[in-house]
């Protein structure tokens, strides 16, 4: 029987939209009718005054981290409450009540305060699950209002752990799914070599990458290198225009999750959402940095299920893809990914 899904997510940062993409792909290929609301359109004003506030303080750590730490108190999420319920929560309902669902899934936090707002004066007819894109430490926003939720899921044993103790969850339905991908992007490799070496652009720094750069020059274990810009105009220019070698080459952007398959190593800070697709496909991250807050929290996760390298030492690094034998990666990719993740949510939820 056909099913209703509304997916709520939000345009800030890839992780969300990326799973939202993945569900709303594999419910549409069984026929389920899909729909999303994205958190930056129903408060587009408000939005894009705090998304460019988040831009500025994103290149100052200690601001970020303030602006996590904030957002992570109680207080703070009821004083959104009271700023959504107030403007935004008459269109939600409106949604809800238009659409029917069957199922509401959140890819964003934030949004749970809104179904719980909702059905303080409405009858809840659907099921309601929040996939939690964050790992390890997660934050306030993703659990306040979560009375009327009825399935969590959390990216691996690790982060269900901490779900469960830091906010004092006591109830069984805090399951761990694994990112939702679909089972097509997922591959299972034999070993790993070191020959074709993948660099995203963003969030690195530009005295590392130069460096870094200026000594794979001089080595010859590699067949390729790929600068990808993303969202670090400026350094991709300045790198294009300085730094010059065959096996270089520069891209403005590339579909990752498509060309994961022909990457071996990928140097890149630790999003969520491209730490999952390197998982499924067995690619191992080397991270120079992470943005204070949401970031460090997967630097943590790193270190505890061993799955890639923190390292911001060029020299390290060079020492890393010459002499590691990144096939000692596969058994820890191995316990982490789920091919069936997305399948394992919906069948949960029925």
């Amino acid at each position: 029987m056909q099913k209703k899904y509304l997916i709520l997510t939000a345009s800030y940062g890839s992780g969300h939209n990326i799973a939202r993409d993945s569900i709303s792909n594999y419910l549409r290929e069984k026929w389920d009718i899909v729909e999303s609301i994205d958190l930056t359109d129903l408060l587009k004003k408000w939005w894009d005054n705090s998304r460019k506030f988040y831009a500025f303080s994103e290149k100052i750590p200690f601001l970020w981290d303030a602006t996590f730490n904030l957002l992570d108190q109680e207080f703070t999420n009821e004083l959104l409450n009271l700023l959504f319920k107030s403007v935004y929560q008459k269109k939600f309902n409106e949604i809800i009540d238009e659409f029917n669902p069957d199922y509401v899934i959140c890819t964003f936090p934030n949004w749970p305060v809104f179904i719980r707002n909702y059905t303080l004066k409405n009858k809840k007819t659907f099921k309601s699950a929040v996939i939690i894109t964050d790992s390890i430490e997660i934050g306030m926003p993703w659990f306040y209002g979560c009375e009327n939720i009825d399935y969590f899921f959390v990216i691996d044993d690790f982060s269900k752990k901490e779900f469960k103790r830091k906010f004092n969850h006591i109830k069984n339905n805090v399951y761990t799914s694994f990112f939702p991908i679909e089972q097509k992007y997922f591959l299972d490799k034999k070993n790993i070599k070191n020959e074709n070496i993948s660099i995203l652009l963003t969030g690195l720094k530009k005295p590392f990458i130069t460096k870094l750069l200026e000594l794979l020059k001089k080595e010859d274990f590699y067949n390729e290198i790929n600068i990808i810009k993303w969202r670090n105009t400026k350094l991709f220019a300045s790198l294009k225009k300085e730094v010059k070698d065959k096996r270089i080459k520069y891209w403005d952007f590339i579909d990752i999750k498509e060309n994961l398959k022909n990457i071996d190593i990928f140097i890149t800070k630790p999003g969520w959402a491209i730490m999952s697709e390197c998982i499924a496909t067995d690619v191992p991250i080397i991270s120079p940095s992470f943005i204070p807050g949401q970031e460090e929290w997967n630097i943590r996760l790193m270190k505890e299920a061993w799955v890639w390298i923190f390292e911001d030492n060029p020299e390290r690094v060079i020492f890393y893809l010459k002499y590691l034998d990144f096939n000692k990666f596969l058994p820890n990719f191995k316990n982490l990914k789920k091919k069936d993740s997305i399948e394992f949510i919906i069948e949960k939820m029925m």
